[in-house]
């Protein structure tokens, strides 16, 4: 077992293309390494498969979502 495995985590092979490109993005992020990076990323996407990803509607009530789109009429917006 290499230093980067932990005994909870598994090896997974990624394209070299696909990697240079997360390899891009990585720089752009506060993401240490890659591997958190893909973890992160994967467990969004899996989280929106499965339907646990938070909506947008239930972030705001009903009142608070009419409140901010009034206050974007207000300021032109909307």
């Amino acid at each position: 077992m290499s230093k980067s495995e932990s005994p909870d985590s598994t090896v997974v092979r990624l394209p070299k293309e696909l990697a240079d490109r997360i390899r891009q993005r990585l720089k752009e992020s506060d993401f240490k390494n890659m591997d958190d990076y893909v973890a992160y990323v994967l467990g969004q996407i899996m989280d929106e498969l499965e339907g646990k990803s938070q909506k947008t509607e239930d972030v705001f009530s009903k009142q608070e979502q009419g409140d901010v789109e009034e206050h974007l009429r207000s300021l032109g917006y909307m």
